[in-house]
């Protein structure tokens, strides 16, 4: 059987290879790969291979992992949303960029319905031009921190009143949202509590807008003339 099978696979190669044209004679055609000779393939990998899909097992309790593309029902960007939208004390967010008018908007009013709002981001992510989501979110009282690493900063998530954590495969910027993505979202205190110190961990090397400072004194004011 392994003999077979591996002089079929053999085979697949050398039909690749001619198609894909590392092969001087014959000619190839100018269609590199047809759709149909690349189903087939897949096809055979899969029956080949232990590639099919697998019967899924229960997760862990309040555990959801989710996948999402053009085509979904329910997009990223309305999940990301949802679980902001289910914090009541406090929402600690990281992310390479939000340019997303829903997040922002659904992070504004966490702050406005009286919970604790900060977030770690890159001052100037590559790509975007106008870039002003720092200063939106600054305007409206929530403290902004920038990443100083030369890459942009990488992390995609957020924590949930220290009892929850949504991790999203990509940053929050509407070009990112609307391609296929995945999500990972979990209550569980230990695994918040982990990516809590984590935030505060990278807090320590941030750079502190000016404007946030003004935010922070502001904040810590109020507190301190609260009866």
């Amino acid at each position: 059987m392994k003999k077979q099978l591996t002089i079929a696979l053999l085979s697949v190669t050398v039909a690749t290879a001619q198609d894909l044209g590392d092969i001087a004679s014959p000619t190839p055609e100018p269609t590199i790969i047809k759709a149909s000779n690349a189903s087939d393939l897949t096809n055979f990998i899969f029956q080949a291979l232990p590639l099919s899909p697998i019967k899924e097992i229960l997760l862990p309790k309040d555990c959801q992992i989710g996948f999402t593309n053009e085509s979904s029902e329910t997009t990223m960007e309305d999940i990301i949303v949802s679980y902001i939208d289910k914090a009541s004390r406090e929402v600690l967010f990281c992310t390479t960029a939000i340019t997303s008018p829903k997040i922002a908007a659904a992070l504004v009013a966490a702050k406005a319905r009286g919970a604790t709002v900060s977030g770690i981001m890159t001052e100037s992510p590559n790509g975007i031009r106008n870039y002003n989501a720092p200063s939106y979110f600054m305007i409206n009282n929530v403290p902004i921190f920038f990443d100083p690493t030369k890459e942009e900063n990488q992390n995609n998530y957020l924590v949930l009143d220290r009892e929850g954590v949504l991790v999203t495969a990509s940053d929050w910027s509407v070009s990112a949202l609307s391609g296929s993505n995945s999500y990972f979202a979990i209550k569980d205190p230990g695994i918040a509590i982990a990516y809590y110190n984590g935030w505060v961990n990278q807090l320590s090397t941030t750079i502190v807008p000016a404007l946030t400072n003004s935010v922070l004194r502001t904040i810590m004011k109020n507190k301190v003339n609260k009866p």
